[in-house]
């Protein structure tokens, strides 16, 4: 969203009707912006039990291929 963001306020703010899915909605409501919010789990807490099982078992965390 870091990159895409400012692109599609830049667009809703021309006056187009923008729809946008993802995880982070924007903090204020926009003139013709509509976000859809995705629920995602945490990744902090993802990443964290990657690492505890790390830990428990010996092995690095696997990589998807």
């Amino acid at each position: 969203m870091i990159v895409f963001e400012p692109l599609m306020k830049e667009l809703a703010t021309r006056g187009h009707q923008v729809t946008v899915v993802s995880a982070f909605p924007l903090d204020k409501t926009k003139d013709n912006y509509t976000d859809i919010k995705l629920d995602i789990p945490d990744i902090t807490k993802i990443t964290s039990d990657q690492v505890l099982l790390h830990k428990l078992y010996n092995t690095s965390p696997s990589v998807p291929s």
